[in-house]
């Protein structure tokens, strides 16, 4: 995956082998990265992958907009209440 362009020290824009742009989410995954970095499989920790590109501008705006410490701990959550409740929650979450 080729970094196109780093949102914050922890999410960047990136677009996979087929071309599809996806959100990547690892810790220090933006740090001393810039676009045309290679993205180390083992520096992810989540990716998002984007229908449109509609969504992927709003996602990527938000995500450059939200604190980075806000981005994990809702991570968290998601995962906790995905656990804890044993269902599937809406991708839009």
């Amino acid at each position: 995956m080729e970094i196109i362009k780093v949102l914050n020290t922890s999410v960047v824009l990136a677009k996979r082998d087929d071309g599809k742009e996806i959100i990547v989410m690892g810790k220090a995954i933006g740090f001393k990265n810039k676009p045309g970095s290679l993205i180390q499989e083992e520096d992810i920790q989540k990716i998002y992958v984007l229908e449109d590109q509609g969504t992927s501008n709003d996602l990527a705006e938000l995500m450059r907009e939200t604190p980075e410490e806000f981005l994990i701990i809702t991570d968290e959550i998601i995962s906790y209440a995905k656990h804890r409740l044993s269902t599937h929650l809406n991708e839009h979450l």
